[in-house]
């Protein structure tokens, strides 16, 4: 009966050497590259919405703010009267409000608050609408 001897370091049988082909390690380190970048490039893009959430949250807190000083007006104040204003930037904040008469509630006027504010290259706002009525 013959018997087969295996050399030591060897699997399956002679001349098979164990472990991984060069070929097989660049495969795993590409795959495990692709997945690292596609982690990094979901990490930047939620880094870059939780950025434009907190500003869109300030701009509308600055729009309810100047509404709620608007609010505390008279009907007849000069600030109150309709056409378009600008104030004072808040931050890096550009702020407007126009007042219109409205037309179908007497007594009532319609505010609208611009927020605005540079996001990189692009141009972004919020528009608050309020309708102040003046009660006889």
């Amino acid at each position: 009966m013959a018997t087969h001897h295996r050399q030591p370091g060897t699997i399956g049988g002679p001349g098979r050497q164990g472990g991984f082909t060069l070929i097989e390690a660049l495969i795993a380190i590409f795959v495990f590259t692709v997945g690292i970048l596609a982690t990094v490039s979901m990490q930047i893009s939620s880094l870059e919405g939780n950025n434009l959430a907190r500003s869109n949250t300030e701009a509308a807190a600055v729009a309810a703010s100047v509404v709620e000083e608007l609010r505390a007006l008279t009907h007849e104040h000069p600030l109150l009267q309709p056409g378009s204003r600008d104030l004072a930037p808040v931050g890096r904040y550009t702020v407007s409000y126009a007042v219109t008469d409205e037309d179908l509630i007497r007594n009532t006027k319609n505010i609208a608050v611009t927020v605005g504010w540079a996001d990189g290259g692009n141009q972004r706002s919020v528009e608050i609408h309020y309708l102040l009525a003046t009660l006889i």
